[in-house]
């Protein structure tokens, strides 16, 4: 009798370890699944730029931001992937750090599950296009306005007026 009571011991402390062991395997999933769908992902291809370019993320709060990522261009690209705020959606600024790129930003709003595709021909980072499923980057003055802008105050930057 002492033996079964034994056996039945052993057999009812696995049958806890497995429950936890379950529990926990699905809470963990849980947790992955929830993070998963608040992130949102910045992919960044562009030509003209030379690779080892540092990009800086940066999360806007009014006019004071706060560098959230970083990653250097390689082969033509640099990507971010960040959870989402709780206010459901980010004002982001991208900026270059190279002597090559003038002092500009590129503004970028996201919201949770968001693909954002950044592409650029120059190192004019105004000028790169930001294709988003984001009502609000979708509402932004297009390209052609940055590149007139810049157009117009190129020559007033280079004469010193």
């Amino acid at each position: 009798m002492k033996k079964i009571f034994t056996l039945w011991r052993i057999i009812t402390s696995n049958i806890m370890m497995m429950k936890k062991l379950l529990f926990s395997s699905f809470f963990l999933l849980g947790s992955l699944v929830s993070q998963a769908q608040h992130e949102y992902t910045i992919k960044g291809e562009v030509k003209g730029v030379k690779d080892g370019t540092h990009v800086s993320l940066f999360l806007t709060d009014g006019r004071v931001g706060s560098i959230v990522g970083t990653d250097t261009i390689r082969n033509g690209t640099f990507f971010f992937k960040r959870n989402a705020g709780e206010s459901g959606m980010d004002q982001l600024s991208l900026m270059c750090r190279d002597t090559d790129f003038p002092p500009m930003s590129l503004d970028i709003y996201a919201t949770p599950g968001a693909k954002i595709k950044v592409t650029g021909t120059n190192p004019l980072i105004y000028t790169w296009r930001v294709d988003s499923p984001v009502k609000v980057q979708l509402q932004k003055p297009n390209e052609k306005h940055f590149e007139q802008r810049v157009i117009v105050y190129l020559p007033l930057l280079i004469n010193g007026n």
